[in-house]
């Protein structure tokens, strides 16, 4: 197994997440580092410049870099362990509907800098011209959904994409997925994956949307 190193913002909750959903699901060991530690110094236009596209997030392996969140994510669906179920076997059109629901999740991606950048008056904006697109992709994702996982029992690394837009959708507007009951159950199926449940209940709470918004640790109990 290759060693790998996740460069990404320690206050956001966007890019990333799939693909820490994907590791904790796969049970592959990784290394989290902020930009200050990978790159020994804050982030700003020259180490933009140390990047492939001048974005994060980048996962270094063995030394290596790769950037943009779907390269990463479909690298790590593809790496061979005993645990790692990320991807179809075989079926060349099943692997494709995957891909294809992982594109779909990307089509939600302008929710991320909503929930964890706008504020005031451009919040409000930004969050109505995503709401009056939402119910339409909603309705479109309910049509290829089987149970209790998009392509039906197991998750692939398109379900983790999925759920991370659609529970920052709901973080956005809470009543958003009252009407899609199935799409609640798919929402609860992902939580209840042993490794990814510890891993979404560890992680810190996104608070202050449309305010203030910013990631607080879980207090210790």
């Amino acid at each position: 197994m290759p060693n790998l190193k996740l460069v990404y913002f320690p206050s956001l909750r966007a890019r990333a997440e799939a693909i820490r959903m994907c590791l904790h699901h796969a049970k592959i060991a990784y290394q989290e580092l902020t930009v200050e530690e990978h790159f020994g110094t804050f982030w700003s236009e020259e180490t933009k410049k140390k990047l492939p596209f001048g974005q994060l997030p980048l996962l270094i392996i063995d030394g290596e870099p790769l950037a943009q969140s779907g390269s990463i994510v479909r690298y790590i669906a593809s790496l061979q362990t005993k645990t790692n179920d990320l991807k179809p076997i075989g079926d060349i059109l099943l692997q494709a509907k995957c891909d294809s629901l992982f594109e779909a999740a990307q089509e939600l991606a302008i929710v991320n800098p909503l929930v964890n950048r706008e504020t005031g008056e451009q919040f409000e904006s930004k969050k109505k011209e995503y709401m009056k697109t939402f119910p339409s992709k909603l309705k479109n994702l309910e049509k290829q959904f089987q149970g209790p996982f998009f392509l039906g029992g197991e998750p692939y690394y398109c379900d983790f994409a999925l759920y991370h837009q659609l529970d920052l959708t709901r973080l956005v507007e809470p009543q958003s997925l009252n009407k899609s009951p199935r799409i609640e159950l798919f929402l609860k199926a992902i939580e209840n994956l042993p490794e990814v449940g510890k891993y979404i209940q560890s992680r810190p709470d996104l608070v202050g949307i449309g305010t203030d918004p910013k990631l607080k640790p879980k207090q210790n109990t």
